[in-house]
């Protein structure tokens, strides 16, 4: 067997970016560092909508057209460093707030299970009280009813 036949090739997603500037992906008024970034709202959402149109278990490759001479020389480097750090603190950060809203979930649910059993039980209490009672009544009623 060759060996294409053995390994597959999996393809990959791809987004073009055509750019002046690698500038032009990152928010303007951001005062940290280049590689620290925030991506603009608008890059950030363009990258997510085409991601979500690609299929789910496909890598995804950003391509980034600059012209040339438009920039540094090492631009490119910088931005995909910057690009995965900004998507991997995003991934980390929706990670973390899904954690929350699961932690929240389950004790929402402990206490909605509680509430539930404590109506259950003042229901059957409840219940048995009105059964008794009933019986006391018919009791009587027959005790009553075959003495005259």
């Amino acid at each position: 067997m060759s060996e294409s036949g053995t390994a597959r090739s999996r393809a990959v997603g791809k987004i073009e970016l055509t750019l002046r500037d690698g500038a032009q992906l990152f928010n303007t008024l951001d005062p940290f560092p280049f590689h620290e970034k925030d991506l603009s709202a608008d890059a950030e959402r363009f990258i997510v909508e085409w991601a979500q149109e690609l299929p789910k278990d496909q890598p995804i490759e950003i391509l980034i057209d600059l012209p040339p001479g438009g920039g540094k020389v090492n631009t490119a480097p910088d931005l995909a460093a910057a690009i995965a750090g900004w998507f991997t603190a995003r991934s980390r950060s929706e990670t973390r707030a899904m954690q929350a809203l699961f932690r929240d979930a389950r004790l929402a649910f402990a206490i909605g299970v509680a509430v539930l059993n404590g109506c259950l039980f003042v229901a059957w209490r409840l219940s048995e009280a009105s059964r008794g009672r009933s019986a006391a009544c018919s009791r009587k009623a027959s005790s009553s009813s075959v003495g005259s």
